[in-house]
Order: structure tokens, then sequence, then C-alpha cells
């Protein structure tokens, strides 16, 4: 288990004041806060889907070698706190593969069995053979539980100016969640918007 302290060197007192400030800037963010005043109404988000921003989050994402033409755009923005801005994850008609962005706690922070995951977005898709878009969660890189958001096929179109939002709750500790979509052959774009990732 990683220790908040683990890349921090320096005096008892200062190793104390570094991990309080970390905690409360997280605290912080997993309320909403810190988003710089936007339009964008965290608060409606954060009892449900509490935002995974500040202190040393950090944003991974991948494009499987087989989905030509995928693409993920800005991932910082799923962890910065401010709904007015997005990750955007593409797929172009006829591609097939995997796109996925993950966000990760600060080191030190793991989420108990029972937290709730989600996230803040606005997906459109056309139709897609065997769509699978899921919220998965990581613990130190590995795989714990994948929630499924869509599978199948179908279409659906959602404007970036009225996000809805999807939550789960964990049965398994986890210090990391990612959106991923995958599927095996389609005719339609899929574009994920990616305003907020939540966990908490």
């Amino acid at each position: 288990m990683r220790s908040i302290n683990s890349r921090f060197s320096g005096s008892r007192n200062s190793r104390w004041q570094w991990a309080a400030l970390v905690v409360a800037a997280f605290t912080l963010a997993s309320c909403g806060g810190g988003s710089g005043g936007s339009g964008f109404d965290e608060g409606r988000f954060g009892s449900t889907c509490p935002i995974l921003s500040g202190g040393g989050t950090s944003v991974d994402s991948s494009v499987s070698p087989s989905c030509v033409g995928c693409s993920v755009n800005s991932p910082a923005n799923a962890i910065d706190g401010n709904g007015d801005t997005f990750a955007t994850l593409a797929m172009p008609a006829n591609s097939a593969g995997s796109v996925a962005l993950r966000g990760v706690a600060q080191d030190g922070v793991i989420f108990a069995a029972g937290s709730s995951l989600g996230m803040v977005h606005s997906i459109a898709y056309g139709q897609s053979t065997g769509l699978l878009i899921a919220l998965n969660t990581y613990l130190d890189g590995i795989q714990q539980e994948s929630f499924t958001f869509n599978s199948g096929a179908g279409s659906s179109d959602q404007s970036p100016s009225s996000p809805g939002t999807a939550t789960f709750s964990s049965s398994m500790q986890f210090d990391a969640v990612e959106l991923n979509f995958t599927r095996a052959s389609g005719t339609g774009e899929v574009t994920a918007r990616l305003h907020l990732l939540c966990a908490g």
C-alpha cells in the first residue's frame, strides 16, 4: 500500500504539513470546489458524483493499435475540476478497437469498497455492432471491476451543454477510474466527451 509521504523528504513537521495540504486540496476538489466559477453547475453532481481532481491526480489515455483514426484529445480536462471543459475520446465510422481514458488519484489515496465512481459526460454514438461503453476501476494498475454504461447496438446523441451522469457503487477498493469504449465494427462515429471523472 502506497504512503502519502513516499515521494517526500524533509522534516517530520514539513511532511505532516504537506500531507495536510494534499488532503485539504483533495477534499475541496471532491466536493466540487475550485472550478473557477464556471457556468457549469458542479454542485448538482456533488452528492452522487464527487469530482476526482486536485493534488497529484493524474490522467492516462490509450488507443488500441487496431483502432485506426481513433484518438483521445485534451485528456487532462477530465480531471481539472471544471465541468465546462472536457476530454474527447473519438472513434471514426467503420473503425474497431478500443479507446480509454483513466484518472488516477494522488499517491496514498485509495477509495474504500462501497465508494461511488462515475463520470459527467455527453456521449454521442452512431449505429454500432457490439459497442461496449464501460467504467473500470483499478488499484495499483490492476483492474478491479467493470461497470457497463452501454452495450449492444443503438445510437444516441447528447449535447455538451446538457451533460448527464453515470454512477456506480464499488464492491472493491480502487485508486483509479477509467472510461473505456470498445466495438467490433460499426457504421457511425463514437464520440465521448468526458467532462469530469468521479470517485469518493
